[in-house]
């Protein structure tokens, strides 16, 4: 059983988000979005139809701030200032957290762990937030894909997204023909405590 989820960062926004929801409604796949709390506040309907459609939230900080070259106060404020507003329109609060960029250290991970939520980052990454091309960012995803692969992808912050969503429309057909199954974060969580699957994290966000 060949498992992959799909993560977008960034978002929610408009209309990045509704075109990716569309393409993922169209093949009956979840996926995983970790939202900037500012962006889930400005567009709350956005965030609705995500978590409405069956897919999982995560919290991507409020600001998109580095959480290395913050104190631990603002930290916190980061981070449950975005799970207030997540719980606020869809009144569920999320439990897994990608920090910006990926930067994380001891200091960080403490204060995940005191907000109860595990830290998320991926195994995948084609650089899409550069717009490089619809098809490299293809062609550097399916290159990169196995068992348990967590695929880092962008929906949002001020960036035209189209080369993402036109890729997404690639992506999934192609893995769904190799025999992958979609699943969420939470999924890959469960499945890689039971077996040697592939959770880590390679390379630097933007």
């Amino acid at each position: 059983n060949k498992v992959v989820a799909l993560t977008f960062d960034d978002g929610p926004s408009s209309p990045a988000t509704e075109r990716l929801l569309d393409i993922l409604r169209q093949y009956n796949i979840k996926a995983t979005f970790f939202v900037v709390g500012r962006n889930a506040e400005h567009n709350p309907e956005l965030l609705k139809r995500i978590h409405s459609e069956g897919h999982q939230l995560g919290n991507h900080t409020y600001n998109h701030v580095d959480l290395l070259k913050v104190s631990r106060t603002k930290m916190f404020e980061e981070i449950e200032r975005t799970n207030k507003v997540i719980k606020d329109i869809v009144g569920e609060v999320p439990n897994v957290i990608r920090p910006p960029h990926g930067f994380r250290d001891p200091a960080v991970m403490k204060v995940i762990q005191k907000c109860n939520m595990k830290a998320v980052e991926w195994s995948v990454m084609s650089q899409d937030w550069m717009n490089p091309g619809t098809g490299l960012i293809v062609e550097r995803t399916l290159a990169q894909v196995k068992n348990g692969s967590i695929i880092l992808l962008h929906d949002g912050y001020g960036r035209d997204c189209s080369q993402t969503v036109e890729a997404v429309g690639k992506i999934i057909p192609e893995l769904l023909k190799q025999g992958y199954k979609f699943v969420t974060v939470d999924e890959i969580l469960a499945r890689s405590e039971e077996q040697n699957v592939d959770c880590g994290r390679t390379g630097q966000s933007r």
